[in-house]
């Protein structure tokens, strides 16, 4: 009898530590596995859903296996809870990976910067979570920089040599980011040009072709040197270009930019007139309006604003109800790889203005999450280079 005592204490306390364990387990495998199985841009809604489930069951597996056990006794209870283990691991088997590339050949495509200060070390934290980049080279000017030598200690190739690495080396990279200044650019362009390399440049020098991702990506891949215009640009042109779609004879159309004084690094500020200037240039090329003006504003408030942008466009009698839906749409689509742009005011209309605010919060990569210039000039980079990647890999969606 005392045996028997024994065995069934040991039992008792033993099952409940091996529950606990699997469901640990479980619980901490699923959801990290849910968190890179779901696209970026969805993970706060597929974490909710997930929660919402686990919840439910919870709240009602109970009941149902105390009902279970007074119809069919535990032991039957219990290999049902075993079967439907089996099932679901047998069921997740068949769930497709819409989160990351499948690549046919493993390979990944190496990339250079050039430039290693804000922009350029953003890049690199982007560049290092991407399935399909792999980074080549860090170039800079200053081998004791703080940016260079984190770089150098996180095992990333670098050097101080700048643009003159890559052309000793050719095959370090096959594509190339510039994250440096206009002028410079103006100077590296050519050079790379004859070398062959996708260039994506992140300077205001517009040397190639623009490019905002969610406009003309697919025109982008077709060009040897794309410029990436300004952070200003990529998080207004689209919202411009959506209203001037619907509304053509829009008479003019102005967009500013506030940025964090802490987030605009040397490059920034020694590029003020080409930022205005480019960015006006392309909100003309974008949207056919010749009227056009760009304002940038760096804010020393402290503690750091969030990045803001506002579009101003001066439209008679405009269809608000399609401008709300073109522009919520563009949002969406833009979000796929900015997940911190929002729209957070309008499309509003009054006295003949529409006027739209949006917001971009950083992801944090290099600089704190105020610096929504860099994730939205960035991130727009990497989506580029990352569909030229997938074209060169043959790489294809599951």
């Amino acid at each position: 009898m005392n045996r028997f005592y024994h065995l069934a204490r040991y039992n008792l306390g033993l099952s409940p530590l091996i529950n606990g364990t699997g469901f640990v387990l479980a619980t901490v495998c699923m959801t990290t596995w849910l968190a890179f199985l779901v696209p970026r841009s969805h993970v706060g809604e597929a974490m909710g859903f997930y929660g919402l489930m686990n919840a439910l069951a919870m709240a009602l597996a109970p009941a149902l296996a105390i009902n279970l056990y007074k119809i069919i006794g535990y032991k039957s209870a219990l290999w049902l809870a075993v079967l439907a283990a089996l099932l679901m691991i047998v069921s997740i088997q068949f769930v497709g990976n819409h989160a990351k590339p499948k690549i046919t050949n493993n390979k990944k495509i190496k990339i250079g910067i050039i430039g290693t200060g804000n922009i350029g070390s953003d890049l690199l934290m982007k560049v290092l979570r991407s399935p399909i980049l792999e980074c080549g080279i860090f170039a800079g000017r200053d081998i004791d920089s703080p940016n260079i030598i984190r770089a150098r200690n996180m095992g990333i190739p670098v050097t101080d040599e700048s643009i003159n690495y890559i052309k000793r080396n050719p095959d370090c990279c096959e594509i190339v980011f510039d994250a440096t200044s206009a002028n410079v650019h103006f100077l590296n362009a050519p050079i790379l040009k004859k070398m062959g390399k996708f260039t994506v440049d992140l300077t205001p020098a517009h040397v190639g072709e623009f490019c905002v991702p969610v406009i003309n990506l697919e025109n982008g891949l077709s060009c040897q040197n794309v410029n990436m215009i300004t952070c200003g640009g990529q998080a207004t042109i689209p919202i411009a270009h959506a209203i001037t779609k619907i509304h053509p004879e829009t008479k003019y159309i102005e967009i500013v930019a506030t940025i964090a004084s802490k987030s605009a690094g040397a490059g920034t500020r020694n590029n003020i007139d080409e930022f205005t200037q480019t960015t006006r240039d392309a909100l003309s090329y974008f949207t056919g309006i010749k009227n056009t003006k760009a304002i940038i504003t760096l804010n020393p408030a402290e503690p750091p604003i969030t990045m803001r942008n506002t579009v101003y466009a001066l439209i008679d009698d405009p269809d608000m109800v399609q401008i709300t839906e073109a522009v919520k749409k563009i949002e969406k689509e833009i979000k796929k790889y900015v997940p911190g742009y929002n729209i957070i005011t309008g499309p509003i209309y009054e006295s003949g203005r529409v006027t739209t605010t949006l917001q971009v919060v950083g992801s944090g990569d290099f600089l704190p999450r105020y610096s929504g210039n860099l994730d939205i000039i960035t991130c727009a980079a990497v989506e580029i280079a990352e569909k030229y990647a997938e074209k060169r890999l043959g790489a294809c969606y599951g």
